[in-house]
Formats: structure tokens, sequence, C-alpha cells
């Protein structure tokens, strides 16, 4: 069940944040909740002010300051791994393992062959027969929208892999397949599971790492300030309670995030891994260093 408007608005208001960013915050919440879909605010603005899992900071400002994501994102972030089958880069390792052709060859052709639908309907390779399909039209269209696509996935991860400020361990975009002992591809099915696997794994590394919009980053910059004061006092209201559980007291001991200098830190944290597109390249926020707040 959603919480009350006023409820979220007043836990937003205990955050651990600037008050410009808070301010800003309070826009977006409303818009949410207006459309039904607040539910994300909630479980965040718990983890932080209940749980004390301060790395949830970092949540709370891409759910304000990354609203306004871009197509490819977006379209990357809902399609189904079996849509880019075919379009996604890969990389078959027999080809570094052998130099023998007659290997290589015994290997591709035993590769499970791609579904065709001229073959499956068994029409002639013609252009009349082509034109008579307009299901193949509008499927063209739709591989052209998931190659653009697969690019710009590409383009960013390869961005954030490319960059230490990020703290994500480094794999590779392309899909590897193995040969098997006897020098075959693996099955079909695990063929498509290791592509389900690495869209997953792109999908989860886009996700910890949105880009930005740059006049997004410009607001988020210019909302720096001091702490806000009230979470001070939710902290030392809080502690004081004795009914606070035992896990959040371990927690409290653990972190021991109690100064405005902390809170900074990952504040700042945050801003030193913010990437955003300009002249199409992707650039690290370098506004980090010339504002203090």
């Amino acid at each position: 069940m959603t919480q009350p408007y006023k409820s979220l608005q007043r836990q937003l208001r205990r955050l651990p944040l600037p008050r410009g960013i808070i301010a800003e915050g309070s826009q977006v919440l409303k818009q949410h909740y207006r459309l039904g879909k607040s539910k994300r605010f909630e479980i965040i603005f718990q983890q932080i002010l209940e749980q004390e899992k301060y790395k949830s900071i970092h949540e709370v400002l891409d759910a304000i300051y990354k609203v306004d994501k871009p197509h490819w994102y977006m379209e990357f972030s809902n399609i189904p791994y079996m849509r880019v089958k075919g379009h996604w880069p890969t990389a078959h390792l027999i080809d570094t393992l052998t130099e023998d052709v007659k290997t290589r060859d015994t290997y591709y052709n035993k590769l499970a062959k791609p579904f065709s639908v001229t073959e499956a309907l068994k029409l002639k390779q013609s252009s009349k027969s082509v034109l008579r399909l307009p299901l193949i039209r509008q499927y063209s269209g739709q591989v052209n929208s998931v190659v653009n696509m697969v690019k710009e996935v590409r383009k960013a991860y390869f961005f954030i892999m490319s960059q230490r400020v990020f703290e994500i361990t480094k794999h590779p975009f392309e899909v590897i397949y193995h040969p098997s002992k006897l020098g075959v591809p693996e099955h079909p099915v695990g063929i498509d599971s290791l592509l389900r696997k690495k869209v997953s794994q792109v999908k989860h590394v886009l996700e910890m790492y949105q880009p930005i919009l740059i006049r997004q980053l410009t607001k988020l910059m210019n909302a720096r300030g001091e702490i806000n004061p009230n979470f001070f006092r939710h902290l030392q209201r809080k502690r004081a309670d004795d009914t606070t559980s035992y896990q959040v007291r371990k927690m409290i001991i653990k972190e021991k995030i109690l100064s405005e200098e902390s809170l900074q830190g990952i504040l700042e944290s945050y801003l030193r891994q913010q990437y955003y597109l300009e002249n199409g390249e992707y650039k690290l926020n370098q506004m980090c260093n010339s504002h203090n707040p």
C-alpha cells in the first residue's frame, strides 16, 4: 500500500542531503506520486532513514536527477535478450585457439543455422515475393532499431569500463563462446544462455551507472550545500529510541556515518561518477572540483 503523500515528503525533508537537492527532489516526488510511481522513493527512504544504508543516497540522487533517460536506454532496459540475438557482438575462442582451417570450418559448420523466414515458408529468393510480405519490411525496421540501440549501449558500456572512477569489475562487452573439448560449439541452449547472462550483466552495469543529462548535472552541482540539519535531529531521536532494532544498531556501530564530512564524501563520490554525452562523446563530470559546498 502506498504511503500518504505528506508522509513521503516528511521523510524526504529528513534525508542527509543539501536542502537545495531536497527542494528539487520534492518536485520530482510530487510528479511521481501523481503518476502512482512513488514506490521507489518509499523503498529508498526506508533504506536511508530506517536501515541507515547510506550508499542508497546514490539511488535517491538517480531518482531525482535522472528521470529523463535516453530513448536507447529505456529500450534496452525493457528489451528481452532474444531481441538482440544476431546483433550483439560475439567472439569465438576457436579463432584464437587454432589456426587449422579445417578445425575452424568444422566448428562454424556445426553452429546452429539461423532461422530463415524464406526457407520456412518455402519461398523463392525473389524481390517480388519479399515485397508481398509487409511483415518482412516491418521486421527490417525493427532490426535497424535494435542495431542502433546496441551501438549506443556498447558506447556507454565501453566508457564505463575505461574509467577508474567506476567501482566495477571489468568484463568484455562481447559474448565469448568457448569450443568443447571436441572442438565443436556449445548446444544452442547454452549459446542462448550465455547471451542472456551477458545482456543481464550489461543491464546491471548501466542501471548502476546511468548517464546524466548535462542540464541535470548543472542543476545538481548548483544545489550543493551543507547537509540538511533535520537529518541529524532525526538521527539523534532515533538513536535515543529504545525500540530501534538490534540489526539497525549493529549497522550504526559498523558504519559510524555521523558527520557532515562523511556525508559530503558520499555525495562527492556520486558526483565524480557522473558522465554525460557532449558532441557525440561521453565525458566525466568536470565540474566536481570547481564547486565546493
